[in-house]
């Protein structure tokens, strides 16, 4: 049974209240695309309200949409609204606000913690499961749930970060494990290299084991010398200065590999090799092979050279097998 109306309603008539606001930790005005495109082409997909006694429409769906309506028209415009039936249950309202969500993308973790917790409002934990889950494809399982709720206890700077996809969902678990000042910490280096899942949990887990056998905080541990000195370097760039801080921790943590770098080191000067000829190893010894890099002027000095090198390569192969 259709449970929307839809209408035209002046804009002075919405009132606009967190009842069943989801991103709190979102900054409250419309970006530029969104107002630039109702401006342009007008509003594409209905507010959806729900009149109350008292006259005017409660906004149920469409928080950003308004605002940007209200910062370009008269409060007078008429504005198209899919209004709910007087009677619509509250378990309707929010699986309609769920699937209004989700025609648009996935739900991130922290808009389903906040949904969750709007749920678990009007419905025990699990009810909200049984009726919920499924509609994010997810088994009505009440941990499910619980496991998520915590993120709500994290500083709106990341949670929007987690929104964002800038903090993966694995290492904002992470994150919920540390004190307020080791996880802002974390949390300003990943932002600052942008750094994806795998170099997340590499940056989250060194920290965390070198700060533990150091017994300090993460913080201190990364806002101090020697990597204070490494992020704060004015010679080397972003890329560089990353290397070098896992290198650091890395090297802290396992201490062999200074040596094993000292003796990869030496046998590399040892081979008296050309200066345009460079030797590197795999990342932290974890393999045996290595990789010969040869720098050229120019690609034509390259092209020039490429028969003489396949040569090589083919001897190489050639002596390896006998």
């Amino acid at each position: 049974m259709q449970i929307t109306t839809a209408r035209q309603i002046p804009l002075s008539q919405i009132t606009l209240s967190s009842q069943w606001n989801i991103h709190p930790f979102l900054n409250p005005e419309p970006g530029n695309e969104l107002t630039d495109s109702i401006q342009s082409l007008g509003l594409l997909h209905p507010l959806i309200v729900q009149k109350k006694s008292s006259g005017t429409f409660h906004l149920i769906c469409g928080r950003f949409r308004f605002r940007a309506l209200l910062a370009h028209s008269r409060p007078d415009a008429d504005v198209s609204v899919l209004v709910l039936q007087d009677d619509c249950s509250t378990k309707k309202i929010l699986t309609l606000i769920l699937s209004e969500q989700l025609l648009s993308a996935p739900l991130s973790l922290m808009e389903q913690a906040f949904f969750f917790n709007t749920c678990l409002q009007h419905f025990s934990l699990e009810k909200t499961a049984e009726y919920f889950l499924p509609l994010l494809s997810r088994k009505p399982q009440a941990h499910i749930i619980r496991k998520i709720l915590p993120l709500l206890n994290l500083e709106q700077a990341i949670q929007k970060s987690i929104h964002r996809g800038i903090v993966g969902d694995k290492t904002a678990f992470e994150l919920l494990t540390l004190s307020l000042e080791d996880r802002r910490t974390l949390h300003d280096i990943i932002r600052r290299f942008e750094l994806g899942g795998g170099k997340q949990k590499r940056l989250v887990t060194l920290s965390k084991e070198l700060a533990a056998r150091k017994q300090c905080t993460i913080s201190k541990l990364l806002t101090e010398d020697p990597c204070s000195e490494i992020l704060t370097h004015r010679e080397m760039n972003e890329p560089q200065k990353l290397a070098s801080l896992f290198s650091f921790l890395q090297n802290s943590l396992m201490p062999e590999s200074i040596q094993a770098e000292k003796n990869f080191q030496q046998s590399v000067r040892n081979m008296n090799i050309p200066d345009r000829f460079s030797v590197s190893h795999s990342d932290a010894f974890e393999k045996d092979e290595v990789t010969l890099s040869i720098r050229f002027p120019e690609l034509s000095s390259l092209t020039a050279s490429i028969a003489g090198i396949k040569d090589i390569i083919a001897k190489t192969k050639t002596e390896s097998r006998a």
